[in-house]
């Protein structure tokens, strides 16, 4: 004979569960893993401590692409505080220095993989909505990620690569819903 409890089939969507496995959202932030303006997925791994995803978009580098993991150590439905760490992959591309449409300087931003580590608080919203706050820091691998194909960096161009590196104080702020 069947209980009563396995007569209800079990539903990916019920509004009681705690919490949903999958977070699919947009992000953005300064240094953030998924770039100044990008999208993310997180996908609680059957439990409520601990998650793992990926995220992506463009930021000052080019385009970026970061697996992650986030810990939640108290739950995640009791305070939604976590500690997260991240693996960046900035794909540069090439920048120039232009006056009157003349190119003066041109150089190359390489690929740099970048080390996340960080720390946030998940909100809840309602039983599919939510709202994630980070800040961090990033660890860049190498410090020699630009060469100068025109130029030298005395027009500008020097100080706009130096200070758009990956890496250094990152903050972030990511919205969406859960499914399943």
């Amino acid at each position: 004979m069947r209980s009563p409890a396995m007569s209800q089939p079990l539903s990916l969507f019920d509004v009681e569960r705690p919490y949903r496995l999958l977070d699919l959202g947009a992000t953005g932030g300064f240094n953030n893993p998924g770039g100044i303006v990008g999208a993310e997925a997180d996908f609680r791994l059957f439990t409520g401590y601990l998650s793992a995803g990926l995220s992506g978009g463009t930021g000052a580098w080019g385009v970026r692409v970061s697996p992650h993991v986030r810990a939640y150590p108290f739950g995640l439905e009791v305070a939604g505080l976590f500690a997260e760490a991240a693996v960046s992959m900035n794909f540069g591309g090439t920048t120039e220095t232009k006056v009157n449409g003349q190119v003066l300087e041109r150089a190359e931003r390489m690929v740099t993989p970048v080390v996340h580590v960080g720390a946030g608080w998940r909100q809840t919203l309602n039983s599919f909505t939510w709202l994630l706050f980070r800040v961090g820091w990033g660890f860049r691998f190498t410090d020699d990620n630009f060469r100068y194909s025109l130029g030298s960096g005395e027009a500008g161009l020097g100080t706009v690569l130096a200070l758009s590196q990956p890496g250094g104080f990152s903050i972030g702020l990511s919205a969406g819903f859960s499914v399943f």
